[in-house]
């Protein structure tokens, strides 16, 4: 719910209020690469999110030293807040890229989020079996079946908190961490394409 309000605030003037100030050409002209341009941005919005969470980690630390709390679950919810804040950060990094304006990013990032979490919500809802009409073929009944299935892995997956849940807990999965380093490798990428389209089109 905290980077569902901080991550759009972070990423709406990275790349949109370049292109709003008419700044993007003087960048993209600068004798940089695309992906060192991406990575500066970037590594500038994870800096930002590692001095927010540093305040956050002062709190834990005190409470380790006076309540008896298991570390593994301080030291895990503090990697999992920064692996999700990463992907957040990565959307909303390309979604500026797309947008001219920083409101628009902002609203269009904050809307992508909030879809994200209404599907991880509505995927703890959906019962494990869908019925298909008695009167149908045996072979339409399957296929409704595997259809139904493979929406809900779909739902439950792909929400960026649901890989969360575990990891807060002090439970280490792997694919928890791969889920997160693909998610922000991938928009980082759609961000790289979206910088190369524009000198295409220039």
């Amino acid at each position: 719910m905290i980077m569902l309000f901080i991550a759009p605030l972070i990423t709406m003037r990275l790349l949109a209020e370049e292109k709003n100030q008419g700044t993007i050409e003087m960048l993209l002209t600068h004798p940089l690469r695309d992906w060192e341009i991406i990575a500066g941005k970037y590594g500038a919005a994870l800096l930002m999110l590692l001095l927010m969470m540093s305040t956050v980690m002062l709190n834990l630390a005190i409470i380790y030293y006076f309540v008896d709390v298991e570390p593994a679950v301080l030291v895990f919810g503090m990697c999992t807040f920064f692996l999700m804040g990463a992907a957040f950060l990565s959307l909303g990094l390309f979604v500026s890229s797309v947008c001219s304006n920083q409101i628009t990013a902002a609203t269009a990032t904050f809307g992508l989020f909030f879809l994200s979490f209404i599907m991880s919500y509505y995927a703890d809802e959906m019962p494990e079996t869908v019925p298909a009409p008695a009167g149908w073929p045996e072979s339409a009944q399957s296929f409704i079946a595997q259809l139904y299935n493979f929406a809900r892995s779909v739902v439950a997956e792909l929400p960026v908190d649901a890989h969360a849940k575990d990891m807060a807990q002090g439970i280490f999965q792997p694919y928890d961490i791969a889920y997160y380093v693909l998610f922000s490798a991938f928009f980082l990428f759609l961000t790289f394409r979206v910088l190369e389209s524009r000198k295409w089109r220039g």
